[in-house]
């Protein structure tokens, strides 16, 4: 069983969410953090390899235990998702899917704007992160949300 942190960033600007591109499904960006590095840290890290950008972080919304498989391996997770706001020159970038690097596999990473009220008619992972971020643009948490995303665990 593969086990990770991951850091990921809620950048909604203009009524859209920023969303990263894997295989045939979606996810808010970000990416593992490493040892000895905080998460806010590996979430700054991983825009600035991965887009070339600066992110401001604005609040800590949710932490997900996330339980699912992918590529037939069990992954554990836990996943910190903060809200942050990203420069004006990538919120112009709305139209379309546009690239991003990865550098230690040399890949090209696809990122693109969705409107959030459309979210539904699109594949994004963990699924229980869909009526969460519809409800972003009225309100904001006022404390930060424990969530389980159990897709292999049947008990706790």
């Amino acid at each position: 069983m593969r086990r990770n942190i991951r850091a990921a960033g809620i950048a909604i600007h203009d009524g859209h969410v920023l969303l990263h591109k894997m295989d045939d499904f979606w996810i808010l960006p970000g990416g593992d953090v490493a040892a000895q590095e905080t998460t806010l840290a590996g979430l700054k890290r991983e825009f600035q390899e991965e887009l070339g950008i600066e992110v401001q972080m604005k609040q800590l919304l949710w932490i997900v235990e996330n339980f699912f498989e992918y590529n037939n391996q069990p992954i554990s997770g836990v996943e910190f998702h903060y809200l942050i706001e990203v420069p004006e020159s990538i919120t112009l970038q709305k139209q379309t899917i546009f690239d991003g690097y990865e550098q230690e596999t040399n890949a090209t990473l696809h990122f693109a704007w969705h409107k959030v009220s459309e979210l539904n008619s699109i594949t994004l992972l963990p699924a229980v992160l869909v009526g969460k971020l519809m409800s972003l643009p009225m309100s904001l948490p006022k404390t930060i949300e424990h969530i389980i995303n159990n897709k292999i665990v049947t008990s706790l």
